[in-house]
């Protein structure tokens, strides 16, 4: 039991590591972004928060009817 505890803990810590870097990397692109300007910053931005919500579940409706194999083949018309 404590051996399981210990690799959970671990997996918790990574996963909090990641999410604090992914988060810093955001926070840098956000800073190099020019107002006003598109840039490969700001899409990175966008498909960045997209995907945070779809992990949250709190996704655009929108978004799953993209992809086909989410929408049973079909696709926005």
């Amino acid at each position: 039991m404590t051996r399981l505890r210990d690799l959970l803990h671990t997996a918790d810590a990574a996963f909090a590591q990641a999410r604090a870097d992914g988060e810093a990397a955001v926070t840098r692109l956000a800073r190099i972004n020019e107002p006003r300007r598109m840039s490969a910053g700001a899409y990175a931005l966008g498909y960045g928060a997209l995907g945070l919500a779809q992990l949250e579940d709190d996704g655009p409706d929108w978004y799953d009817l993209l992809d086909p194999r989410l929408a049973g083949g079909r696709t926005c018309e």
